[in-house]
């Protein structure tokens, strides 16, 4: 009976220290951003877990005592918004690649550009949908281009609001609307979505993907500067991403 007991004591200690070995990294990453950093992280998927949302959502539940260990945003401010509230600093962030912004119909869709930009003076029905942008930031992008080019003016009832860059191009792929504003390294990864046009840069903000380190573990350190090695760096621009280096 004793060495029964001791034989289980000996298999608990093994237990107890194989799951402190397993730390795993939480990550908190930009639906923009979801696919490059699931490919980035492939070699590690054991270590780390994903909660992928809009930048604006994930940097509300990170203040309200969400466990992230890294936090990757579509947009500057939200992750000014975390350094004010003293969750991450300055010296802990940097930019890990740039992206664009498309306009984009179902890949089976007959219109061309010209019809998009005419669109307000047309009679029939349809919608362009863009991403909330109260907390979504390629929706901020996307109003600040249809600001800037008058047509907001004439079709603001038209224009439907995504929680997430991903349900933009699901409307526009079951063909729930007619056109749709999103990231174009996302619209190049689906075959029923077809790019129309790829928006000057100095009509919006400029795309920055920007990673936070929120802590110092030993497994976030790991991961973080994975995140921005070489290696990633090239791997970013298979997927269409303009790489930051240097930035």
């Amino acid at each position: 009976m004793k060495r029964v007991l001791i034989y289980i004591f000996m298999l608990t200690i093994c237990a107890c220290g194989n799951t402190s070995n397993r730390s795993v990294c939480n990550l908190f990453v930009a639906s923009g951003a979801y696919e490059v950093v699931k490919q980035l992280t492939s070699s590690v998927s054991d270590n780390i877990s994903v909660n992928s949302a809009s930048s604006g959502v994930l940097a509300r539940q990170i203040s309200a005592g969400a466990g992230a260990d890294i936090y990757i945003s579509a947009n500057r401010e939200w992750v000014d918004y975390l350094i004010k509230s003293g969750y991450t600093k300055h010296s802990n962030t940097e930019v890990l690649f740039n992206d664009k912004l498309a306009i984009v119909t179902h890949a089976d869709n007959d219109f061309k550009i010209h019809d998009f930009y005419n669109w307000s003076d047309d009679k029939r029905e349809g919608y362009i949908v863009v991403g909330n942008p109260e907390y979504v930031p390629a929706g901020r992008y996307a109003f600040q281009y249809l600001k800037s080019t008058n047509i907001l003016t004439n079709t603001k009832e038209k224009v439907l609001f995504a929680k997430n860059v991903s349900d933009v191009l699901k409307y526009v792929e079951i063909k729930e609307c007619d056109y749709g504003i999103a990231y174009l390294s996302m619209a190049k990864q689906s075959k029923n979505i077809r790019v129309l046009e790829v928006i000057p840069e100095d009509k919006h903000s400029k795309i920055e993907f920007i990673i936070c380190k929120l802590n110092n573990k030993q497994e976030t350190n790991r991961i973080y500067n994975l995140l921005l090695s070489d290696s990633s760096r090239n791997k970013i621009k298979e997927y269409n991403l303009i790489s930051a280096k240097g930035n």
